[in-house]
């Protein structure tokens, strides 16, 4: 009788470590999938917000481009100069205008362009700053 409980011990005991072993390999398994799963959502979502973000750098590089021939306030878009950094225009206002009549006047004015909520750059701050304030200058250079 002794053996038989012993045989029974060793059976409980080899029967729940098998038993531990499937249920490791089928939780292993589940969490697998959901990992996977979770994973593939949370590329799907950075795709989706890293295009996002590229279809407003699109527009505002277009927009940048396109800005002289849609900007009413600009009167000759060929006085129009694009910089692109740190500020996007700079218009000379009557340039072409005096050029070609030999008289006239030209207004500068510098133009940041901004699309949805962008905002100013520290750089394009420090530039407003100047140009508001006055600290612009002329500079003339002759090189021999």
């Amino acid at each position: 009788m002794e053996a038989f409980y012993v045989g029974l011990i060793i059976g409980v005991i080899v029967s729940s470590i098998l038993a531990s072993i499937v249920l490791f390999y089928i939780l292993r398994r589940a969490a697998s999938k959901l990992f996977e799963s979770w994973k593939e959502k949370e590329m799907r979502k950075e795709l989706d917000e890293a295009l996002q973000r590229q279809r407003y750098v699109v527009k505002g590089k277009l927009s940048e481009q396109l800005f002289p021939v849609i900007y009413s306030k600009i009167n000759d878009i060929s006085d129009a100069r694009f910089i692109g950094n740190p500020i996007d225009y700079i218009v000379f206002d009557g340039l072409s205008k005096g050029v070609s009549e030999g008289k006239g006047q030209v207004n500068v004015r510098f133009i940041e362009i901004k699309t949805g909520s962008s905002s100013l750059s520290k750089s394009e701050r420090f530039v407003k700053d100047a140009i508001e304030n006055k600290r612009v200058e002329w500079e003339e250079v002759k090189l021999d």
